[in-house]
């Protein structure tokens, strides 16, 4: 009898974070799970560069914005990628202009 050695493959999260604790947070609440963390610092040009510095095979796209909506370029650079991926967007709050930006 042949036993499948079949393997899972980790899952792909694109973390797009601004403030350090929130990766440290990632890292510490994922360390034990099979994921494969791809990090970016959210940064003056990365919006311009989208496509050159995300993982195309990433299941999923967890953005942090900060109170101040930093960041909120990204989401349309996001959407024009046209990938299958999901997105969570984190921010301790959203004013509501914010939210239906958010929500395109």
């Amino acid at each position: 009898m042949v036993k499948s050695t079949a393997t899972t493959r980790p899952v792909r999260i694109c973390l797009l974070w601004q403030h350090p604790l929130v990766l440290a947070e990632f890292r510490r609440i994922l360390k034990d799970e099979p994921i494969d963390l791809h990090a970016l610092r959210i940064g003056t040009g990365l919006a311009s560069s989208l496509h050159e510095v995300l993982p195309s095979d990433a299941s999923l796209f967890v953005v942090d914005l900060d109170s101040r909506g930093s960041g909120e370029e990204l989401m349309p650079g996001l959407v024009s990628l046209g990938l299958s991926s999901r997105t969570i967007v984190v921010a301790e709050e959203f004013s509501d202009m914010t939210a239906f930006q958010l929500l395109r």
